[in-house]
């Protein structure tokens, strides 16, 4: 018996598609959940355009800037564009509908968190051998300077969202199963296990165990849980409860700022001791559940604004594209430093004044020109192919662990790894080859 099979038809539009086609797949599509993601990479994109300051110091290297370093005060910013718990809460929703709506139609795990795992790696593949090719060219073509080349990891950086979402989207099965026998005393046992790591983290100095890394998946899986409860909250209490649940996490939160246990800032910033990020703490769980209540409050005003077709087929096109802008959004500062800022022609003011605003500004502006027709073009690759997949649960399994590992390699290391023969990615490159080769190798599997 062959246990391969062609992924299901794509749930979002190709950013090609026709009005009618956006109309169509709009039918049954849950539009506030749709809007929180479209968003979420948005300002994730806009947040680092904001954040990143570069300059070149007086020997004429480059300078990565933090600029939440260089103005504490600045770190409250965080609280809004630290969107990734809103996008792990929409993945949630759509991935518990997804595997519920699978099983129940007698799909196999193995085929179901294939094809996920298949859509999340697809668009990676040109942004990884784009910047490979970048810096391997820039090292042993153009000699530049290894800070020069030791910069891209900072463009890599953004990818170990993919590593962490890969292995929770593998785990859904599994916690779509507890939630459905426990209900919300999963992400409540989660949420306590991650708090108890907190407190060991807080008498550490900075340096971890490795263990207290499992927060990555206690923190996230906790919030992606809570998505598998959106689609039965719809009623006239939207508000009120989703007002009572941003009040009360957003209590807990300042308190939690107030008295130290957590840092302000919701984001990793350069030179800290403690992140909320680094590991993934209750504290941006706390962060999360803010944005949930909020989003369940807005939620009849949002439904009624995006049930106008012209509103909902911008939030549509805009969320097929969303992979690429979280992926290429880097490129932009790349393109930037070396167009204005090496020549000089970029002015450096004191970060966080008013004419360093004015500039940054111009500078995010400037970002999202160099941005746009990026994604026009990679977009293409948001939509994976038709290819045979397996359904073996063994095999997307592999897939579930190797694909991530290769993204973690690719967030800790970066594109250009010097201590490789040729500074090649080889970890990173081993971790996706496998995982491709595990969800696409056209040998059936027999079962």
């Amino acid at each position: 018996m062959t246990t391969m099979t062609r992924p299901a038809t794509a749930s979002r539009p190709r950013a090609s598609a026709s009005i009618a086609d956006v109309d169509r797949f709009a039918a049954d599509r849950d539009r506030v959940i749709d809007l929180a993601r479209a968003v979420s990479m948005l300002a994730v994109a806009f947040g680092h355009w904001l954040v990143t300051d570069v300059r070149v110091a007086t020997d004429g290297t480059l300078r990565l800037v933090d600029v939440l370093a260089a103005v504490p005060a600045m770190q409250a910013l965080t609280w809004v564009f630290q969107v990734m718990p809103i996008f792990f809460f929409a993945g949630g929703v759509v991935g518990f509908a997804s595997w519920r709506r699978h099983r129940d139609a007698e799909g196999t795990a193995g085929a179901w968190v294939a094809a996920r795992l298949w859509r999340l790696a697809w668009p990676t593949l040109p942004v990884v051998a784009f910047w490979v090719v970048v810096t391997q060219v820039g090292d042993h073509v153009l000699h530049l300077p290894a800070p020069v080349l030791a910069a891209s990891r900072g463009i890599a950086l953004v990818i170990w969202f993919l590593a962490v979402y890969g292995l929770v989207v593998a785990l859904v099965p599994l916690l779509a199963r507890a939630c459905d026998r426990w209900g919300l005393r999963v992400p409540a046992t989660l949420l306590a296990a991650a708090f108890s790591v907190d407190l060991v983290v807080l008498r550490l100095d900075g340096q971890y165990p490795l263990w207290v890394f499992v927060n990555y998946l206690t923190v996230w899986g906790a919030i992606t849980c809570l998505g598998r409860w959106w689609p039965t909250t719809a009623g006239p209490g939207d508000v009120r409860r989703g007002l009572a649940v941003a009040a009360t996490a957003g209590t807990a939160l300042v308190a939690s700022v107030a008295t130290g246990l957590y840092p302000l800032s919701m984001v990793g910033v350069a030179g800290a001791q403690r992140s909320n990020s680094w590991p993934p703490t209750v504290g941006l769980a706390l962060l999360g559940l803010v944005q949930i209540g909020l989003l369940l409050a807005a939620r009849p005003t949002l439904d009624r604004w995006l049930a106008r077709p012209a509103t909902y087929r911008v939030v549509a096109l805009l969320g097929a594209r969303a992979m690429s802008i979280y992926l290429w959004h880097a490129l932009a500062v790349a393109v930037l430093t070396i167009a204005v800022v090496l020549p000089g022609w970029w002015p450096s003011p004191t970060i966080g004044t008013a004419g360093w605003w004015g500039l940054r500004v111009g500078w995010v502006a400037l970002a999202l020109v160099v941005t746009v027709p990026v994604v026009a073009v990679v977009g293409q690759w948001e939509h994976p192919p038709s290819v045979d997949l397996t359904t073996s649960t063994g095999r997307a399994v592999l897939a579930g662990v190797a694909l991530p590992a290769g993204w973690a390699a690719l967030a800790i290391a970066g594109f250009h790894v010097p201590v490789m023969p040729l500074a090649l990615p080889l970890v990173a490159l081993a971790g996706l080859g496998v995982g491709v080769a595990a969800l696409t190798w056209p040998r059936p599997d027999r079962s």
